[in-house]
Formats: structure tokens, sequence, C-alpha cells
């Protein structure tokens, strides 16, 4: 990360190799899936209402630093979540149904909410057994906790964030809190995509 933020020649080299890369993982799988979590999720929902606000647009990659360490945030908290309390809690959640779902939607994303509906519950797909999802995510929690440790510390993204001069918190974007916390809850509809998001909202 040094080399990355002084902009030396093997720190731009491992910058576009770390590039080439995410984009070769994402060829190979036929999706953006691999460089593209709940993360950018936050990233695409904030800008889509900035552009609804007239509000003047955020660079996408600093969007995007900002909310990983938001989600990082999210699976730090997991990993002091024991099986026994993941399970307690996956079963005493309630999963809204698609229809209130597709309500809210209309409520808050406005002039795109078709588009999102449809991105959610495709005509041609299946509709998820929530209580099935919800046994194989009890079933499978030690995995979920390794993916959480996985994940570089939230202290670990400000450092690098702010070795390379970038922007680390909502405020410094100039992201309200009304937006961050919208952006929480609503987010996970911008793909249908299993994020810590979604996960999150079953716990």
């Amino acid at each position: 990360m040094a080399e990355i933020a002084q902009r030396t020649d093997l720190g731009l080299l491992r910058l576009m190799e770390g590039l080439i890369l995410s984009g070769l993982s994402m060829l190979l799988v036929g999706h953006s899936r691999p460089a593209s979590g709940a993360e950018h999720h936050l990233s695409h929902y904030w800008e889509m209402v900035l552009l609804q606000q007239r509000r003047r647009a955020l660079l996408h990659g600093a969007k995007v630093g900002v909310a990983t360490v938001l989600m990082a945030q999210r699976y730090q908290a997991l990993q002091g979540l024991t099986a026994d309390e993941a399970a307690a809690r996956l079963a005493q959640g309630h999963v809204p149904s698609e229809l209130t779902d597709a309500e809210r939607i209309r409520q808050v994303y406005g002039d795109m909410a078709e588009m999102v509906i449809a991105e959610n519950f495709p005509a041609n797909g299946t509709a998820v057994d929530a209580q099935a999802l919800k046994a194989r995510i009890a079933e499978k929690w030690g995995d979920v906790q390794a993916i959480a440790r996985a994940v570089p510390a939230p202290a670990q993204l400000i450092a690098w964030l702010e070795a390379v001069q970038g922007p680390v918190t909502p405020e410094q974007l100039g992201v309200e809190p009304e937006l961050v916390e919208a952006s929480l809850q609503d987010a996970l509809f911008v793909r249908n995509r299993f994020t810590i998001l979604r996960l999150q909202r079953l716990l």
C-alpha cells in the first residue's frame, strides 16, 4: 500500500495487477459478483439518490471505499456471534414477503422502482425458500464466520484509505447520516444478490 500511496512504478504495477485480476475474475464467472458486493450497492444507492435530488455526483471509488469500511464493521460484528446465537436470531427473524418488499421498493426508489422490482423478483425466477435458507445459514455458520474473519478489519481499511488520501467516512463525502441509514436498509435491493446486508436482515 505504501508503494501505491507514493505512486511509485511498483505501486502502479500492483494497482493495475489488482484491477486486471478483478476484471478477469468477473469474466470467469460471467458477472460482477467477485468485485461487487454490498459496498457497491451502498455506493449505487447513494448515487441514485443524489441524481434524483440533482446533487453533485461523487467519485465511484471514493463512495465504494467509504462503504467498504461500513460493511467491514458488519463483518466484524458477525465474528462475535456464536452458532447458537445466530441460529436463535435466524429462527426469530421475520422475512418480509415479496409483496411487502415490492411496496418498500416503490416507496424508496421512485421512478426506478419497477426496474428494481424486476431485478429482485424476475418473472421467470424461483422464489427463495426463506426457512430453508435460514436453516442452511445456521448449518454453515462456521463458514460464514470464516468469511467474516477474512475481511480486513475496519481500522486496517481506514489506514489503507488514509494512506492514499481517500475519504473514510460518509461525512467526508458529504453523505448525510439519514442517507447512510436509508442505504443500510434499502441498498440490498440494488442487485438480486446475497450480501452481508441481506444476511443482516435475516439475523
